[in-house]
């Protein structure tokens, strides 16, 4: 080999490395194998001495020779643009970074700016891939499990703060508060109607003393009720019960989350539903509704407790589609016989969407409720330095039958990628060969419509009338029985919607409010405005006619709040499911096996 000059082999190969590796960071198979043959001479030179490896003479073409080779085993044009894109960009927004912190009109930290920085880019990615500064923002990010507060579920309502549920039993005899109350302020400090505000005032540090001000139906002055802080544990079963049904049992379970915790719970009560006969198990209702998801492999977990070893529970795939990781039942099952209900809405997403898919696409049991919400998609948390934290969306699910349900809500050039990210405009089928659709979430197997949100007996739940009504009772009548006077309830009723200015406008009403404004501003024809005021005028029906239309209905929910306040805070839970629609419809399909079989495609 010819020779063209000579050098130390040390400084030859120290000078080329540094070149090739500074101009070739993207080449990780090349690095690898350089500071691997770096390694190696520096060992030679601590064992033979530095003098040793001097006198040694190398050939310069031969050691050139040597690196190409380890440069072209990883190197292609598409590997130096993304280099030089990735040096591009960094030093892009280094610069812009200096600059800031140099010359911007207020002071700025490093790391202000760099939190700014981070949420700027995940903002622009997906809702769930998240940047955290500590460990202790992703804990509180991740699971909600517990806090320090009161225990009681506040609402806006028409800009004010009202009481309107307790979290637990504990709240409901210790807070001192009722549902009902009006919150005015928490330790002489008046509050907006905010519920973040809120939490600031009633958070804190646990059983310090707190001082609230409300007002209370039926009293003509705001009164201060001293109660405390505590630890709230928010549990991932709000509620389950083992009830009758035509002379056997029913298990229901109202799931809120998913977590590794929760399946111990669920196991006992599976174990102990499973000391029932056979025959006497008449059915079992796992509730999802505003269920948020949670940890993937609770879910596959929980569906092994219902499915057959073997069968598929879902599947993921990343930006690799070769990588598909396919999850299937391995622990034996606790109950694969027993008719199951799963009710679903379009709060439940992610982890429920999980269970929802596998009970469905293998005909183990029927989904009843509405469309879910549609979140297909995994989170991994990859950890960052300085104790810093990144939540980043690294694939999609699918159900058994190979379905894709993620609803892409948030509009962005990515989230429009994730979407059509190995969808597909056809039809799939269940084990039994049943057709179901590639949608945005998970279509219930009986659909359930709800009722017109603008109806008036929806308007009067969603005002809290009912409520803040019984709390008027309590205070002035508190010896009141429903039974004794139904139709001077309803008067009273009337009276207090009254009293309070109560107004209600169907939506036919607000369509010609809409049109009379516009009449009004464009200065339009006069006789068109008479004959929408005549006819506002015919559709519009006063409080009293409205109250007496729907008097059966509203008798019903005043005799359901006042029951409520009476019984323990379990019995009231039941009380509430039995009046709830969903519930109901859940116990018609247990008690008809014929239709239950013929929803999952089985003989009769």
């Amino acid at each position: 080999m010819k020779t063209f000059f000579k050098l130390p082999f040390w400084v030859v190969l120290f000078f080329l490395f540094i070149f090739y590796s500074s101009s070739k960071e993207n080449s990780e198979n090349f690095q690898n194998k350089g500071q691997i043959l770096c390694q190696n001479f520096i060992s030679d030179t601590s064992e033979k001495g530095i003098d040793s490896l001097q006198e040694q003479d190398t050939d310069l073409e031969e050691i050139i020779q040597t690196f190409k080779t380890l440069l072209q085993e990883s190197e292609s044009d598409e590997d130096d643009t993304l280099y030089f894109e990735v040096i591009k960009a960094f030093d892009i927004f280094g610069a812009m970074f200096r600059e800031l912190l140099k010359s911007y009109i207020i002071e700025l930290g490093p790391l202000e700016l760099l939190k700014y920085a981070a949420d700027g880019i995940t903002d622009q990615l997906d809702p769930y891939t998240n940047f955290f500064f500590n460990e202790s923002d992703l804990s509180e990010a991740v699971s909600n499990n517990e806090y320090v507060g009161l225990g009681v579920v506040v609402s806006v309502i028409d800009s004010s703060l009202y009481v309107v549920d307790f979290l637990d039993s504990i709240a409901k005899e210790v807070s001192n508060l009722n549902v009902g109350d009006k919150l005015l302020s928490i330790d002489n400090v008046k509050l907006a109607p905010n519920l973040d505000t809120l939490r600031k005032y009633t958070s804190g540090i646990e059983n310090t003393k707190i001082e609230i001000l409300v007002e209370r139906e039926g009293l003509s002055y705001p009164i201060t009720i001293q109660t405390f802080r505590r630890k709230i544990n928010v549990p991932d079963i709000s509620f389950s019960k083992v009830f009758d049904l035509d002379g056997g049992k029913v298990l229901y379970v109202k799931l809120d989350r998913f977590s590794i915790e929760m399946l111990h719970s669920v196991r006992e009560r599976l174990q102990e539903f499973k000391n029932f006969k056979d025959r006497e198990r008449k059915g079992i209702i796992i509730d999802l509704r505003d269920n948020p998801g949670g940890v993937l492999e609770s879910a596959i977990q929980f569906c092994e407790m219902f499915l057959p070893s073997g069968l598929p529970i879902c599947s993921t795939r990343g930006r690799d589609e070769s990588e598909e990781e396919v999850y299937k039942a391995v622990i034996a099952p606790i109950d694969t016989t027993t008719p199951l209900v799963i009710i679903v809405n379009r709060g439940s997403a992610s982890a429920s969407e999980v269970v929802a898919g596998a009970i469905q696409d293998n005909d183990r049991g029927v989904i009843v409720g509405e469309q879910t919400f549609g979140k297909g998609i995994v989170q991994s948390v990859a950890a960052l330095p300085h104790d810093s934290y990144l939540k980043i969306t690294t694939s999609k699910y699918f159900t058994p039958s190979g379905r894709s349900i993620h609803r892409n809500r948030f509009l962005s050039n990515t989230t429009n990628k994730i979407g059509k990210l190995y969808t597909m405009d056809t039809v799939f089928f269940t084990k039994n060969g049943r057709i179901v659709k590639e949608s945005k979430g998970i279509q219930p197997d009986v659909a359930f419509e709800i009722n017109d949100e603008n109806s008036f007996l929806d308007f009067l739940h969603s005002k809290i009338l009912f409520i803040r009504f019984v709390s008027y009772l309590e205070s002035t009548q508190p010896q009141f029985k429903l039974t004794d006077k139904p139709k001077f309830m309803v008067e009273g009723f009337i009276s207090f919607l009254k009293s309070k200015n109560i107004v209600f406008k169907s939506d036919i009403e607000k369509e010609i409010d809409t049109l009379l404004d516009k009449i009004k501003k464009t200065k339009s024809n006069k006789v068109i405005e008479k004959k929408l005021l005549e006819l506002k005028e015919t559709v519009s029906e006063s409080i009293e006619t409205l109250v007496k239309k729907n008097q059966n209905e509203i008798i019903e929910a005043i005799r359901h709040e006042m029951q409520r306040r009476k019984v323990s805070f379990d019995e009231y839970k039941f009380i509430t499911l039995k009046q709830d629609n969903f519930f109901k419809e859940s116990i018609k399909i247990l008690k008809d096996r014929k239709r239950y079989l013929k929803i999952l495609g089985r003989e009769g």
